[in-house]
């Protein structure tokens, strides 16, 4: 079977709307006419509603899908991975590697599974993730995920970088959660931070603040560090200021630094970022992925700023598809020409709104009380009542207006404090 043809993408996102999204229904009929023939659940789907593959001519076409949660996947996740048909190509059926979700009410991690397209397909949407927020074949990047017991999407980052061609460094800090001689402590990692000269830092906001905590205790100098790029969870904009001073006082040029916030997950495959600090971030895989955002009850897409349900559609992958997947999270998104970059669809806009999990927003939550849980607002609400109007921000991802702590992970401290 003929693959679908890559992008060149270092423009991509400068093509008008028109042209985004003709590529995206393209691809949006190939996928959607691969799950009817080799999607297990998605198979059952079409039948009950009773659907045929010319009923799906456009991107606005999967309206007519139903919603797809985590616990549709978890009941049988292998239902969710497309058959390996006897046209497929070599790459479209090898197993490359199985990735898992995190963060489940359950506790259980669901797997999902990656053909040697899919993980081309990564890499590509991870390459343009580090392009954007200015990596370069020049840099030293320290790499301050953990080894963890699950393999997950921040495995990717450091193949893609040396893709990339820049010189990548993993200290594999310890989580207390394996026993290996390969692991590192704290203070290891700064070292090896001092050592290989790092440029640019990538890791979890709270671990990075962490790490910066305990390099000015030993003394440390990150006078090369110019970039830090935090994921996984938000960082505020006192978390970024405090992060900003420490590395002022560990050396950093303050004329060349800046600091990034990154968000993707297992589902997306892929990472979305800022063009400048604060600005919102952008979806920068729309020919990989659709993104819709829902009214939590009736599913129904919503305006364009006002928060609801994230859900993800696949336009381009033969491992695990899903359409119209949920992922727990709740944001805002504008299609709006980017005033920061001039990019185009699902560029972000400074709209803020309240995390499910703390209210981080510079305006009224526009999320309504009963979403969100009540416990965790309070201690927010504490934390931000003395605190100075400058430091409280939406936490801003892509396509993305801002971006909603997801409920399935206890909020970080340093959601909280403000410095």
């Amino acid at each position: 079977m003929q693959e679908t043809p890559p992008l060149a993408y270092t423009d991509f996102l400068y093509r008008s709307h028109g042209e985004i999204r003709e590529i995206q229904n393209q691809r949006f009929r190939h996928q959607v006419a691969l799950c009817f023939r080799a999607h297990p659940y998605y198979q059952d789907v079409f039948s009950r509603l009773k659907l045929k593959p010319a009923d799906f001519q456009s991107i606005e076409d999967v309206q007519k899908l139903p919603v797809t949660t985590k616990q549709d996947m978890l009941r049988d996740p292998e239902a969710f991975r497309l058959i390996p048909q006897s046209d497929f190509l070599p790459q479209e059926r090898i197993l490359w590697d199985v990735s898992y979700t995190t963060g489940t009410t359950t506790g259980i991690p669901v797997p999902f599974f990656n053909t040697t397209h899919d993980f081309f397909a990564t890499l590509e949407a991870l390459q343009r993730f580090c392009l954007f927020l200015g990596d370069t074949a020049n840099d030293t990047v320290v790499n301050l995920y953990p080894l963890t017991l699950f393999p997950h999407l921040t495995l990717r980052i450091p193949a893609s970088l040396m893709a990339l061609g820049a010189s990548v460094v993993s200290p594999l800090t310890d989580t207390s959660t394996l026993t290996s001689s390969g692991q590192r402590s704290l203070d290891e990692a700064v070292r090896m931070i001092e050592r290989h000269q790092g440029t640019v830092l990538i890791g979890m906001a709270s671990y990075i603040r962490r790490l910066l905590m305990r390099a000015e205790q030993l003394g440390a100098d990150f006078s090369r560090v110019r970039l830090v790029q935090p994921a996984g969870e938000p960082c505020p904009a006192g978390t970024r200021e405090e992060m900003r001073r420490r590395l002022l006082r560990l050396g950093a040029n303050p004329h060349d630094l800046a600091i990034k916030i990154g968000f993707g997950c297992t589902e997306l495959q892929a990472a979305m970022g800022e063009c400048v600090e604060l600005s919102g971030s952008h979806h920068l895989t729309p020919d990989q992925s659709y993104l819709e955002v829902l009214d939590e009850q009736s599913h129904t897409p919503l305006p364009d700023g006002t928060p609801g349900l994230f859900v993800i559609t696949h336009l381009d992958r033969r491992g695990t598809v899903v359409l119209r997947y949920a992922t727990g999270d709740l944001t805002a998104i504008s299609h709006q020409v980017c005033p920061q970059c001039g990019r185009q669809d699902r560029a972000s806009s400074a709209i803020p709104c309240a995390s499910l999990n703390a209210c981080c927003s510079t305006a009224p939550c526009s999320i309504p009380t009963s979403s969100r849980r009540p416990s965790l607002l309070s201690r927010a609400s504490k934390s931000t009542r003395s605190s100075s109007p400058g430091s409280r921000e939406a936490i801003l991802l892509p396509p993305i207006v801002c971006w909603c702590a997801s409920p399935r992970r206890k909020p970080s401290r340093s959601e909280y404090e403000r410095t």
